[in-house]
């Protein structure tokens, strides 16, 4: 058998920390509709270990980790992710990153503290 794209894993360690940079929601698709069915949130994240890359990272809970309807995202907010999973997967000619995770919570330090007062 041979070994395919979607089966390779990131080690999630090597990613370092992640920076909040947005929150947007993810619906249920049917037959390649977007439907109304809310399914969580997407959290996109910066990686000063990488460069500030851009990461997307979905999690299925309803309730966003911030009002996104009333509240800003602090800057420079550090975030983690329990049950993170990443992966990639090959689409029109292109290899893409894909990550999961299984709740997200903020990284309670001192620059995530003073950003609160």
């Amino acid at each position: 058998m041979a070994l395919r794209i979607t089966d390779l894993r990131i080690d999630t360690k090597d990613l370092g920390e992640f920076i909040l940079a947005n929150i947007s929601p993810f619906y249920e698709y049917i037959d390649g509709k977007k439907s109304d069915k809310l399914l969580g949130y997407r959290y996109d994240v910066a990686l000063p270990s990488k460069k500030l890359e851009k990461l997307g990272v979905k999690v299925e809970n309803l309730t966003p980790l911030i009002d996104i309807e009333n509240e800003e995202i602090p800057i420079g907010m550090k975030i983690d992710f329990h049950g993170l999973e990443v992966g990639s997967y090959y689409m029109n000619g292109n290899v893409h990153v894909k990550a999961k995770a299984k709740s997200v919570h903020i990284k309670e330090d001192k620059t995530n503290a003073s950003k609160k007062a």
